[in-house]
């Protein structure tokens, strides 16, 4: 079976219409756009998003990386031989905004629709309450499916999907910015690291030279000290402490002249 035209969405009693409220205005080349409702789900980047009520024509905005829950203001009451079919308008689509959930409503389906929808772009999505962006297009079936009894749907934002957006989001435009800062951390310290080692060097030389500077200064100083300050103290202090007393001379012997012994008589023969 074709998709529905204008014409046929037209030609519907209006308690047939699938779409309350129906608003004939919003009917674009055999779709029909419907509008933001009253709350949206933002993630937070510290895991406290909570659900945003909206006021008449508030605006909000889904920044880079961010994941949303977006409900519509109409409920949709499905036909039972017919399949919807829905998306994101190509302009919004422009900015970055992708539609994560799903592309189909089921026959028989009753509710609002539920966009859970992701911020691809490089800046912030500003969107409003009212706002109409979300197209659904009908196709009909070659006969009615097996289920006569509606099939309940959403009519506001169900806390239990929250959990699976909640915390922190990264989009490829932020981890873009997080290489490059780190990169640019990264050359920094690098030249850091250079600058370091190069002072390092010149001080390594100048801790030489000033080694040997200080060593012939130290050198020529214990010279100095050696020749015109120790060695003249040492002069003086020898030249001021008295000479050890001698022992007297012993006495010499006066010599004796030596005289010539008697003479022996000679001695008398015996006869």
């Amino acid at each position: 079976m074709p998709f529905w035209s204008d014409e046929t969405w037209r030609a519907l009693p209006r308690d047939k219409v699938p779409v309350d409220p129906f608003d004939p205005e919003r009917l674009e080349e055999a779709k029909y756009i419907m509008s933001i409702g009253s709350e949206v789900y933002l993630s937070s980047e510290e895991g406290g998003g909570k659900i945003i009520p909206l006021a008449e024509d508030e605006a909000f905005q889904i920044a880079p990386g961010q994941f949303a829950f977006i409900i519509t203001r109409e409920i949709v009451q499905m036909p039972f031989d017919a399949i919807g079919f829905i998306s994101i308008n190509a302009k919004v689509k422009f900015w970055g905004l992708v539609n994560i959930s799903g592309f189909h409503v089921d026959p028989g389906y009753h509710g609002r629709l539920l966009f859970s929808v992701s911020n691809a772009g490089p800046g912030p999505v500003h969107l409003r309450r009212g706002q109409a962006i979300f197209p659904l297009w009908l196709a009909g079936l070659d006969r009615p499916i097996g289920r006569a009894t509606p099939k309940s749907g959403y009519m506001n934002i169900d806390t239990s999907l929250i959990t699976s957006i909640a915390g922190s989001y990264t989009s490829v435009y932020q981890l873009s910015d997080i290489v490059r800062r780190l990169r640019n951390e990264y050359d920094a310290t690098k030249t850091e690291i250079a600058t370091l080692r190069a002072t390092r060097t010149h001080l390594t030389v100048l801790l030489a030279i000033v080694s040997v500077l200080f060593g012939g200064v130290v050198t020529a100083s214990l010279r100095y000290v050696g020749e015109y300050i120790i060695a003249p103290l040492t002069i003086t202090r020898s030249a001021a402490r008295p000479a050890p007393a001698l022992p007297p001379p012993a006495a010499i012997p006066t010599p004796q002249p030596q005289l010539p012994a008697p003479a022996q008589p000679p001695a008398k023969r015996q006869g």
